[in-house]
């Protein structure tokens, strides 16, 4: 079974990557920072925000230096609900 894009063609074989996509890549609903205030992806910086949290660790790491990952993205009011959301979805197994 692969869960279609209602969006584009792409198709995933799983619905968390189809919901990922539609997150990332069309509506971009989830927002993450870097916790750096003085870095151009913090929440006041020039340059925006992450889509998945998975960048901004990888930015966190990458530019940095978080090895140990004791730095934790920063995430909007509209993301942790969402979070929020999916976790007790999770949970009641939808």
């Amino acid at each position: 079974m692969s869960f279609a894009c209602p969006l584009c063609p792409k198709r995933q074989a799983t619905k968390r990557e189809h919901d990922r996509d539609i997150n990332s890549v069309h509506v971009c609903s989830e927002k993450y920072y870097c916790p750096v205030v003085s870095c151009s992806r913090s929440e006041n910086g020039a340059a925006g925000h992450f889509s998945r949290e998975d960048g901004c660790r990888r930015h966190m790491l990458n530019k940095h230096g978080d090895r140990d990952g004791k730095m934790e993205c920063v995430m909007d009011e509209q993301t942790r609900r969402i979070r929020r959301e999916r976790k007790m979805m999770r949970r009641r197994g939808k």
